[in-house]
């Protein structure tokens, strides 16, 4: 029994693999402060922001607390048995809080030394209303630049961060640190990039991948493979060698991290065998950010252990959640994440291959360049083997269980038009969006069509990263069907970002937020999930920005961009 200022009994959890490893895992991620907190509300305080002592400090204070009438000595250090001091009051427990905790900034406010008030890209947009948002975006950015302070490098053990070198962009709203797969639409400013960039370099090289977040809680999972593309955007952009010299060890190690954690082999439907590539993350127990809720629908599911990784590998794909990910839409207990192989994870994979063996190829590696080569064109054969449906003219996630492909409507259905080799499919894929319906809503292409759930991932929300990918994808085929789509859509999402801002619906708050409901022409924000929809917001201000960027370099505009996008109403 339990109530909000009582803990009658240690909450145990039968798992194995907690969310964060480390001196810090059973203060943080895993165990009874982590469960105490919970229980008694004081999640969002304690553990707080900072140890006032070592972590075994820490922990043997706890065991004080907990065991009053029993020596040190024999107590281990990780492993709590049963506690003399239960039940454990509200007001005792935010005392052992206060005494061993503060709760204080670890981040600064700084200024981007590369900000330009009227960047080069103003010049060229001519419609009055794109210039007035980018010009409201832009200013933002200094807003959401941040750094570690000074005494979370000269104290790092004391910190449940992973502190970084440089200066960063945090997404905004609830968001205050930095975050692995946002960062590519954050990427913007040179000397920023750069630093970003590196700031990730030193990550990778330090743990071997680049975690979810810059959070300890998440260090255990990653997030879409993205940093290639990073460095891809960069350098196209400045043809800085040097710096692709300088990170390519640690494009070269990330890769191995996927190659050896997350790719499978997978019989395909002609009988070969191939390599894929899955999100798949090694912990099997709640996620200490949402710890009672995820406790309990574990609980309630038929498999614990398997819902939990269902949920933490969710993340881990960046569509926390969705029924993309479920055996029921209206199910969260049936998540299992882990054994659907998604189109999106490979393409990203298989665009990484490509540009590390030209990057090989132009440092002079022949021989990595060659294998990056191999691995690429054998992706690109599963993509096309595994994924697509000829039928349906799109390619869809395969299910490892049911050995069959999904056959739902997500964004990511039309991704691999990113990849060079994909023009002859592109009236097939014409076709299915057509019938489809994705292109029926104001407010931009939902993460699904309508289903039963609540989700964040699913209708009626827009993305901006899905949102972008979708659009560049169409935009990278010769097919002026899906030219023009993609360009009404970039017009769309536009004045969905504009209107959210300038001219929101009556009732509803302006901002530019994180997600946006489809059914709105009037960039109404979207709902669901685990948390209030977050304003500030890093991706949407980069993929606006680019958007805008899209349809002001256009070079022969048609009537909808010569009418602006107030005719999309």
């Amino acid at each position: 029994m339990q109530d909000s200022t009582t803990v009658y009994s240690p909450l145990r959890v039968n798992c194995s693999e907690p969310t964060c490893k480390g001196e810090l895992s059973p203060i943080y991620c895993f165990g009874d402060i982590v469960t105490t907190s919970y229980l008694l509300g004081l999640e969002d305080s304690c553990p707080g922001s900072k140890m006032r002592y070592s972590a075994r400090e820490v922990i043997e204070n706890f065991n004080k607390f907990v065991f009053p009438l029993i020596g040190l000595d024999i107590i281990s250090l990780f492993i709590f048995t049963f506690r003399l001091k239960y039940p454990i009051s509200k007001a005792d427990f935010l005392k052992f809080c206060q005494s061993n905790f503060d709760n204080v900034p670890y981040l600064r406010n700084v200024s981007l030394p590369d900000f330009k008030d009227e960047p080069r890209i103003f010049a060229i947009i001519r419609n009055k209303e794109h210039l007035h948002l980018a010009k409201s975006v832009h200013l933002l950015w200094s807003k959401l630049a941040r750094q570690f302070l000074e005494d979370v490098h000269r104290n790092t053990s004391y910190y449940p961060v992973v502190p970084v070198q440089n200066t960063f962009i945090v997404p905004g709203g609830r968001f205050q640190i930095f975050f692995y797969w946002d960062s590519y639409w954050i990427l913007k400013m040179f000397n920023t990039a750069r630093g970003m960039i590196q700031n990730f370099a030193d990550v990778i090289n330090l743990h071997g991948f680049i975690p979810n977040s810059g959070s300890i809680q998440l260090s255990r999972r990653t997030q879409p493979p993205l940093f290639v593309q990073m460095v891809k955007d960069y350098f196209d952009t400045t043809d800085d060698v040097d710096s692709l010299r300088s990170w390519i060890p640690a494009m070269d190690k990330e890769m191995q991290f996927w190659i050896s954690k997350r790719r499978i082999v997978i019989r395909l439907p002609n009988q070969r065998t191939a390599a894929a590539y899955i999100y798949r993350t090694e912990t099997n127990c709640p996620r200490p950010e949402n710890f009672l809720s995820d406790y309990y629908l574990g609980m309630n599911s038929t498999d614990p252990l398997r819902t939990w990784q269902g949920l933490a590998t969710a993340c881990e794909s960046g569509w926390d959640f969705s029924t993309r990910w479920f055996d029921h839409e209206d199910s969260k207990t049936t998540i299992r994440t882990q054994t659907i192989v998604p189109v999106d994870l490979n393409v990203y994979m298989a665009l990484n291959f490509r540009f590390l063996a030209d990057s090989h190829s132009l440092l002079g590696n022949k021989t990595l360049s060659a294998l990056y080569h191999e691995m690429y064109d054998d992706l690109i054969y599963t993509i096309n083997t595994l994924f697509w449906n000829r039928q349906r003219g799109a390619w869809f996630d395969f299910d490892l269980l049911t050995k069959k492909r999904r056959a739902d409507f997500y964004p990511s259905n039309v991704f691999p038009l990113l990849l060079n080799e994909m023009e002859r499919f592109a009236d097939d894929v014409y076709s299915y969006l057509e019938e489809e319906g994705v292109y029926d809503y104001p407010g931009g292409i939902p993460s699904t069509l309508p289903v039963k759930s609540f989700e964040q991932w699913d209708f009626p929300n827009v993305w901006a990263p899905t949102q972008h990918l979708f659009i560049a994808s169409l935009s990278k085929t010769q097919h002026a069907g899906l030219q023009k789509r993609a360009l009404e859509e970039s017009y769309k999402f536009i004045k969905t970002v504009h209107d959210g801002l300038f001219n929101p619906e009556q009732g509803t708050p302006s901002g530019i937020w994180e997600k946006y409901d489809a059914r709105s022409s009037r960039g109404k924000p979207g709902g669901g999930g685990e948390y209030v929809v977050q304003e500030g917001f890093g991706w949407t201000n980069g993929v606006v920005m680019a958007l805008i960027n899209k349809v002001s370099r256009a070079a022969t505009m048609d009537s909808i961009g010569e009418k602006g996008f107030r005719a999309q109403t």
